[in-house]
């Protein structure tokens, strides 16, 4: 999941509008299409929006963290896919 980090507060502007309409119409995307994944992969991304390509290398990093943190579970839902019951 990319992520969409809606920021909250007064919006001053018609792009900030604009942004928010388009992070808002994102995060109902993304619920829609989770509904079919067998497993989701949120890192933090604390701060980090759209707009944030500063940030990149953070968010880089929080994604592969979360990556690993997921392995176990999609070591898993592999071998309940291939049949296996012992992996």
């Amino acid at each position: 999941e990319i992520g969409f980090a809606s920021k909250k507060g007064k919006i001053t502007n018609l792009f900030q509008m604009l942004v928010q309409s388009i992070q808002i119409l994102g995060e109902e995307l993304d619920s829609y299409q989770s509904m079919q994944a067998d497993i989701i992969i949120k890192p933090k991304l604390t701060g980090i929006d759209q707009l944030a390509f500063d940030r990149a290398e953070d968010a880089i990093k929080d994604g592969e963290e979360a990556a690993k943190k997921a392995i176990p579970e999609i070591r898993k839902k592999l071998c309940l896919r291939a049949g296996l019951w012992k992996c």
